[in-house]
């Protein structure tokens, strides 16, 4: 059964995961900050400067998640008791969309992670090198973050997107 708890559980915790992403993202842009002042070598300065980039990102994306979750909610709220065929024809076929895109970006956080574990063991011991290991450490940490949190967005889509196939699906 599909109800408005699971319309208010699914965006609630959209906008739960984006604002944990995004005060990671603060964190890790100060510490980046810190990291260029006041730790010199090339280690520190690769692991903050491509933590920081990342982070630049993370805080955009999560941004736009969490500042479009309330609108959606309400919307889907009200589709549910006045327009039940918007869900059909809009939610369904974006939510299928968006449960596509996972593979990709889990696809993409594998690789970030795979490059990272490259880079520590390829430039480990060649002290001249050693901003691209801290570079591979900040992939690694960044990829892992992501991985873990869009495993846990994928399977509330996916619980998401299958209650509302089966609640509007015609019965036989």
């Amino acid at each position: 059964m599909f109800t408005k708890t699971d319309i208010e559980n699914y965006f609630t915790g959209e906008k739960t995961a984006a604002s944990i992403l995004f005060l990671i993202g603060v964190v890790l842009i100060l510490f980046a900050i810190i990291a260029l002042i006041f730790f010199k070598t090339q280690y520190w300065r690769g692991v903050a400067i491509a933590a920081g980039i990342i982070a630049i990102i993370q805080l955009s994306m999560s941004g736009v998640v969490y500042n479009r979750a309330d609108k959606q909610r309400t919307d889907m709220v009200y589709n549910y008791d006045m327009n039940p065929q918007r869900i059909i024809t809009e939610e369904i076929p974006r939510m299928e969309k968006v449960n596509s895109r996972f593979i990709y970006y889990l696809l993409l956080e594998i690789i970030g992670l795979l490059i990272g574990i490259f880079l520590i063991y390829y430039f480990r011991e060649k002290l001249d090198k050693q901003f691209w290991v801290g570079v591979g450490l900040a992939l690694i940490l960044q990829s892992a973050i992501f991985l873990i949190t869009d495993s846990m967005a994928s399977s509330r889509a996916k619980i998401y997107t299958g209650k509302m196939i089966s609640f509007y699906q015609p019965k036989k």
